[in-house]
């Protein structure tokens, strides 16, 4: 879409949003087709963002001008024969040269889904989008997977119990972690030392197991932290490595916990969201913490200041928020929404 009709939105979201404030430096918002926008990543330098649809389309844009450099779709049609892609992640690797997918595929032939979807790894040009390399992975891929910093790594989690390591360049496994309920959630630190594990709540009578922090070169466990309630939806390291926030909820609430690495109790918890946390993330220099939320179809944003506990912003949109992420120099904040749409603001 162009940068004209994307910005025809802009005097809606300024009524629904309250852009108006005197503090607000930047207003844009990129129209990315109508599925929810699940991941966004901003490169290290420059002003480009790439971002992607849950229907499979990935794009990069000029967040300076609002050009769309370009886009590419994952979904095939040949002939009869559909696949439909479903994208599990999204990585802009720090060197900007790369962009990692992680996908798993269906093919439907005629109005008929055939069985057995096969997982992928796309690695994709970052300048011009162009396909450099697309393998199948092992069929422990397909739950949950989390890129390294660098790009030399992924971790998936598997429904044996295991989270394994993998090397992106030759898909061979490297190494792998034993949990005792099946795993859900892997992510490295930005340092790519450690590695946070949240496993599956327990259906049993039996306590819940606590999130897991394991040294990534020999796979032992560093300490454990106990989760407040039932269910892990986000994890996410500080940009030290020192702390990590932690997203978990039940029937009751959600709330966010952050952790000092060294600590023994949560030096903060936020329970400022009415309901449902749906995406996380710290700026760059680790100052500021954005959370997001979808409630009743609608969503929210609160940006905090980590040292203080002093909000920043609270943002209301029209739409849920489904990703958020900060740009290199941390003067641009981009709301993904369930409506396609990333609204990019002053934190």
């Amino acid at each position: 879409m162009k940068r004209s009709l994307a910005l025809s939105f802009l005097p809606l979201l300024l009524l629904q949003s309250g852009f108006g404030r005197p503090h607000s430096r930047q207003v844009r918002t990129l129209q990315q087709g109508k599925s929810s926008i699940i991941f966004t990543s901003f490169a290290s330098i420059g002003k480009r963002l790439v971002a992607a649809n849950s229907d499979g389309s990935i794009a990069l844009w000029n967040t300076a001008t609002g050009q769309r450099v370009w886009q590419v779709a994952l979904k095939k049609i040949s002939n009869e024969e559909l696949t439909i892609p479903n994208l599990i992640n999204l990585s802009l690797f720090s060197d900007g040269k790369t962009v990692a997918v992680s996908y798993w595929e269906s093919r439907v032939v005629g109005n008929r889904l055939l069985k057995g979807e096969q997982n992928h790894i796309a690695l994709l040009d970052a300048e011009s989008g162009r396909l450099k390399k697309d393998f199948v992975t092992d069929k422990a891929l397909e739950h949950a997977i989390e890129f390294s910093p660098n790009g030399r790594l992924v971790a998936s989690a598997g429904a044996d119990k295991q989270v394994r390591l993998w090397n992106i360049e030759t898909g061979k496994q490297t190494s792998s972690i034993d949990t005792i309920e099946r795993p859900i959630l892997a992510v490295f630190s930005p340092d790519e030392r450690l590695v946070a594990i949240a496993t599956e709540a327990s259906t049993r009578n039996t306590p819940l197991e606590p999130i897991g922090i394991y040294d990534v070169a020999s796979g032992t466990l560093v300490r454990t932290i106990p989760r407040p309630r039932r269910n892990v939806a986000i994890l996410e390291f500080s940009p030290d490595s020192g702390s990590v926030a932690i997203v978990t909820g039940d029937g009751s609430g959600a709330q966010i916990d952050l952790w000092d690495l060294s600590g023994n109790q949560p030096k903060r918890t936020l329970r400022d969201h009415e309901a449902g946390i749906t995406a996380l993330t710290f700026s760059r220099d680790g100052r500021l913490i954005a959370s997001g939320d979808l409630h009743n179809g609608r969503g929210t944003v609160i940006v905090r200041d980590v040292a203080t506990n002093a909000q920043r912003r609270v943002q209301k949109f029209s739409a849920g928020v489904s990703d958020l992420s900060f740009s290199a120099d941390n003067s641009v904040l981009a709301v993904g929404t369930e409506n396609g749409q990333i609204v990019l603001v002053a934190p």
